[in-house]
């Protein structure tokens, strides 16, 4: 039966196989093959066919690098179709064929972006060759280096051109591109003295057009609390509060504007029903129910058998007569006698079927005694009670004015805050078993501090919003491409960690920096010596 069994498997994971193949499933064509190979060890056919999957997978990927390096393909996906078939493919031949191309294909994409000046673009490519060189040691061979050798060799190169790119910037007066440059330059392993020094452009950028926030008629606490709630949403933006004035160069006057609210009391009568237990009642049990029509039901089987026995014995009783009188008649007596001993056999199983019968009411009866044939059930009634709110609010709102005379800028915003809380009081409702409820008031030191931080967290996005608004000048800014790059790392600077996607791509897409707000991100929160912000 198992050989059997594991010929069927055999057969079936083939037949699956050729279907795949045909579909151009390669994948799923390779697995079903070697499926057969473990149905019948030694199978030539499965072999020769997983081979053939191979081979075709092989090609397959093959394919995909030479589309990439003739444009027809993704580079990332053709990167990844060798890594899916080198995990795949077992025949050492074949891994030996795609690897060569995969080499290959990879040198000339690396090189073709380097000549084409995105080195940044040809060591990314370098990196994910890297990543499947990694993942499959025994198809590339231990040691193999030739992509790291390359890699090391092209970060040299674009080194090279960062420190050149930063030192133009430099002369041209770009501090934010010297920033950006020489940052990238440095985390390449050039000197500091190459590139000057970047975190230093990158405050200087900072000074020059970051502000230094004055807050007029405002309580300190307030807008101490509104500098906690914009920190912690964007801790790097070129703000200063309760700085000196030579912190950022522009000096940005916060008016807040809006009457002080008072708390609001008032009371609110509200109705709410509850069901209590107010008695009981009798029900007839269930139990006991089913229980009794068991009972009928045991009972009329015996009927049924008394009458299916009165019957046999009629016919048993008949079959005799016939007998007698077929025998005194000298007439054959066989048939009837064979209908006689059926008759008999059937009168005995309905007599033994009584037996049973009769016992099984016995104990559907006994059992009935046992089970109460009424239950008392809880009566359940609706309470009704008035429960008084005691409400308490505080509510406001409140013009945010950002007024910066040195660049002629001005946001005004508005902010709508409301914190309030309610408690409860009622009679005893025996009925329930509520005992009388009385809470205090809501406390106005609760709500005033919960107002507040409301009113810091909304205010502070108003002066994110302003400051947001205040960058998009550089954002906006059209120029040149080398003018583009320094207005749009001037608008990253000012505030890394709220930048908008498309503006990033763009400046990676100009300066060949991959995901420049980073890159300016670890400039601004680098320890060392920066405009000290609290």
């Amino acid at each position: 039966m198992l050989v059997i069994t594991m010929g069927c498997a055999h057969g079936r994971s083939l037949k699956y196989g050729d279907e795949h193949l045909e579909d151009g499933n390669y994948e799923a064509a390779l697995r079903s093959y070697r499926d057969a190979q473990i149905a019948r060890p030694g199978s030539q056919e499965a072999l020769a066919r997983a081979r053939r999957a191979e081979r075709l997978l092989v090609d397959d990927a093959i394919a995909a690098l030479d589309g990439a390096v003739h444009g027809q393909h993704r580079v990332e996906v053709a990167l990844r179709r060798s890594d899916e078939v080198l995990e795949l493919v077992l025949s050492k031949d074949l891994r030996q064929r795609l690897t060569t191309r995969f080499g290959s294909a990879v040198l000339t994409l690396a090189e073709r972006a380097r000549v084409e000046g995105q080195i940044a673009r040809s060591l990314s490519v370098l990196d994910q060759a890297q990543m499947v060189v990694d993942a499959h040691p025994a198809a590339f061979g231990e040691g193999y280096r030739v992509f790291s050798h390359r890699v090391d060799e092209l970060e040299q190169l674009w080194s090279a051109e960062l420190i050149e790119r930063a030192r133009a910037a430099i002369e041209g007066g770009r501090p934010a591109s010297a920033a950006l440059y020489g940052a990238m330059a440095q985390s390449l392993g050039a000197a500091p003295l190459a590139v000057g020094e970047p975190e230093r452009f990158a405050r200087e950028i900072r000074q020059q057009h970051g502000w230094s926030v004055v807050a007029r008629n405002v309580a300190s606490s307030r807008v101490a609390g509104l500098e906690r709630a914009m920190r912690a949403r964007e801790p790097f933006a070129a703000i200063g509060f309760g700085v000196d004035a030579s912190a950022y160069q522009y000096e940005a006057v916060l008016y807040l504007d809006g009457s002080e609210p008072r708390v609001e009391r008032w009371e609110e009568a509200e109705q709410r029903s509850e069901e209590y237990q107010s008695g009981t009642r009798e029900v007839a049990n269930p139990a006991y129910l089913n229980q009794r029509d068991d009972l009928l039901r045991a009972e009329e089987r015996v009927v049924r058998l008394e009458r299916d026995i009165a019957k046999s014995q009629h016919e048993l009783h008949e079959h005799r007569r016939e007998h007698r009188e077929e025998k005194r008649e000298g007439m054959p007596t066989s048939l009837t006698l064979s209908k006689i001993e059926r008759e008999e056999d059937r009168l005995s199983d309905l007599r033994e079927d009584m037996i049973d019968a009769r016992y099984r009411v016995e104990q559907e009866y006994l059992d009935l005694q046992r089970i109460p044939p009424t239950l008392l059930e809880p009566v359940y009634s609706m309470h009704s009670y008035e429960v008084i709110a005691q409400w308490a609010e505080l509510a406001a709102s409140y013009d945010v004015v950002l007024d910066v005379p040195a660049v002629a800028f001005e946001h005004v915003g508005s902010v709508n805050v409301a914190e309030r809380d309610v408690s409860f009081r009622h009679h005893a409702q025996p009925e329930l078993e509520l005992r009388a409820r009385r809470d205090p008031e809501p406390r106005a030191a609760v709500l005033a501090e919960r107002f507040e931080a409301s009113l810091a967290e909304a205010s502070g996005s108003e002066v994110l919003a302003g400051f947001d608004q205040y960058r998009r000048r550089w954002a906006e800014h059209q120029g040149s491409a080398v003018e583009r790059v320094e207005a749009l790392a001037t608008y990253i600077l000012l505030s890394p960690q709220r930048v908008d996607a498309g503006l990033a791509r763009e400046l990676a897409t100009l300066s060949g920096v991959p995901a420049p707000e980073g890159v300016l991100t670890r400039l601004v929160a680098s320890p060392g010596p920066r405009v000290s912000v609290r």
